[in-house]
C-alpha cells in the first residue's frame, strides 16, 4: 500500500475523529473545539473527493459539536455564578 495524499487525507480525518469522540468521553471543555477542527478535515476529503454521501453526516456533526459548545458554555457559567 502506498502512501498517497488521498489515503493520508482519510487517515488525518479518522484520527480527528477519534480523537474528538475520546475527548468528549473524558468530558473535557475542549472537545467541541477540536471537533469543529477535525471537520475541516472531513469537509476538505468530501468535497475533494467528491463523496457527496457524506455532505448529511457533515452538516449534522458541525450542528451537534456547535450545540456542545454553547450547552458547556452555558453550563460554565452558570458554575461560575454559584
Amino acid at each position: 500500500m502506498e502512501l498517497s495524499a488521498k489515503l493520508l487525507l482519510e487517515l488525518a480525518a479518522s484520527l480527528a475523529a477519534i480523537t474528538t469522540v475520546w475527548i468528549y468521553g473524558n468530558r473535557s471543555r475542549n472537545a467541541p473545539i477540536i471537533g469543529i477542527l477535525g471537520l475541516v478535515l472531513w469537509w476538505w476529503l468530501t468535497i475533494s473527493q467528491e463523496m457527496w454521501g457524506l455532505i448529511p453526516l457533515n452538516v449534522v456533526m458541525l450542528f451537534v459539536h456547535v450545540r456542545n459548545y454553547i450547552r458547556m458554555k452555558r453550563e460554565d457559567n452558570i458554575r461560575s455564578q454559584l
